[in-house]
């Protein structure tokens, strides 16, 4: 029997017990001690299990049909996927709604990360 990679990572995750998604999470927010306070409640509550703050990421999106631009700082974060409505409370419930938030899967990582994010999130 054949396998490509992706099949060779979903057999791995379901042999080992935890058939889970991975995500990277972006969170962009204006001030950097938003940022920190972020990552580090996220990180207590164990919604994240690694995160980088990048800043000065320059965004140019459209508001109320003028091409404007933003200097942000973004928040990149790997989790498992069925955490992203609770990171989602968790924001909104700290009061930044007008924070911009999406996830795009991980597809792939070798053992060492996918086991700091497996044993560093809430159990599933």
């Amino acid at each position: 029997m054949k396998y490509n990679s992706n099949t060779i990572i979903l057999k791995y995750f379901t042999i080992f017990g935890e058939s889970f998604n991975m995500i990277n999470v972006y969170i962009y927010v204006d001030f950097q001690k938003d940022a920190r306070q972020l990552v580090t409640g996220l990180m207590e509550k164990d919604l994240l299990a690694h995160a980088s703050i990048d800043k000065d990421n320059h965004s140019i999106l459209k508001v109320d049909g003028k091409i404007t631009e933003q200097a942000n700082f973004v928040i990149t974060g790997q989790t498992k996927a069925m955490l992203f409505k609770d990171i989602l409370d968790f924001i909104e419930k700290k009061g930044f709604d007008h924070t911009k938030v999406y996830s795009v899967p991980i597809t792939q990582c070798n053992e060492n990360f996918g086991e700091i994010i497996r044993n560093n999130t809430l159990k599933i």
